[in-house]
């Protein structure tokens, strides 16, 4: 299975070195991933060219949502075309022109049936391809050199810490006594 990224190629390049031995303290990420997959899976991932791929899935997502964009358009330009030459069939009945009008009624409908497959076949892909490459996005960004306890947050301490999230989230931190009063 060919990778969907450059990003994932990358990641999965680190899993089939740390699973042939090449690769010296390999990230639990690495690891996990190397001990989950088979190796020919991870050398069919890590050996796709870089041609054509995303730097990082989140551009693939970009990509086919415009796509999904621009067949939405056409199917509503020919909705409206459809709308537009069944008033005119309507005005022109019992005359020469109606003929015509039923014939591009049939084609506009035709072109709306392969507008909405098309549509129907992209969003399937999408759907079907989601699993993969949201696992992707969290498994290869993970393999960065992150310092985990504080990869995010900084080296405050913990009473610093709840202090931040308590007035983030409009709460106040209440300190709690350290003896237990007895009854």
């Amino acid at each position: 299975m060919p990778a969907q990224s450059k990003a994932q190629q990358r990641f999965m390049g680190m899993v089939h070195a740390a699973q042939k031995g090449d690769m010296e303290n390999p990230s639990p990420e690495v690891e996990k991933a190397a001990d989950s997959m088979s190796d020919k899976d991870a050398k069919d991932f890590a050996s796709t060219k870089h041609d054509g791929l995303p730097e990082k899935i989140k551009e693939f997502i970009i990509r086919e949502a415009r796509g999904l964009k621009t067949i939405h358009k056409e199917y509503g330009d020919v909705v409206d075309q459809i709308q537009k030459h069944l008033e005119l069939y309507k005005q022109s009945k019992g005359t020469p022109a109606e003929k015509q009008h039923i014939q591009h009624l049939k084609q506009l409908n035709d072109k709306k049936k392969e507008l909405s497959a098309e549509l129907d076949q992209k969003i399937s892909g999408i759907y079907k391809d989601a699993e993969l490459k949201v696992d992707e996005m969290n498994t290869s960004a993970a393999a960065g050199p992150y310092n985990t306890p504080f990869a995010f947050s900084g080296k405050d301490s913990e009473e610093k810490k709840g202090k931040k999230q308590a007035d983030l989230t409009g709460y106040t931190v209440v300190k709690e006594s350290k003896t237990k009063k007895k009854k």
